[in-house]
């Protein structure tokens, strides 16, 4: 068996965009170079028995699950050109989801 040399790309969905449209503003925010964190004890566990359905492509679907620990911590490194984190439904220190772009 040999390589065939070539490599295919397959992007599963866009990235949001929670840095554009109405509310943008109230999602965003600019931060310093450095690390930006949040830490929580509270969240749920949860399971997504279908996560990825690529069965046809590999022969089998993936899951995903995510475990529930007393204590979280979500860590960015910011780079000079790459310093706003905006959140989904809220500021990055209260939203569900977060999201680094350059400002």
């Amino acid at each position: 068996m040999v390589e065939t040399g070539v490599t295919t790309e397959k992007k599963l969905s866009k990235r949001p965009e929670w840095n554009k449209g109405k509310g943008a503003g109230k999602r965003c925010g600019d931060l310093t170079t450095g690390t930006w964190s949040r830490t929580s004890s509270s969240g749920k566990s949860y399971s997504l028995s279908t996560g990825v359905k690529i069965q046809k492509i590999i022969g089998i679907d993936l899951s995903t699950s995510r475990n529930y620990a007393s204590n979280s911590k979500l860590t960015y490194s910011l780079s000079k050109s790459t310093r706003m984190l905006c959140g989904n439904n809220e500021k990055p220190g209260q939203a569900s989801k977060i999201a680094q772009y350059r400002n």
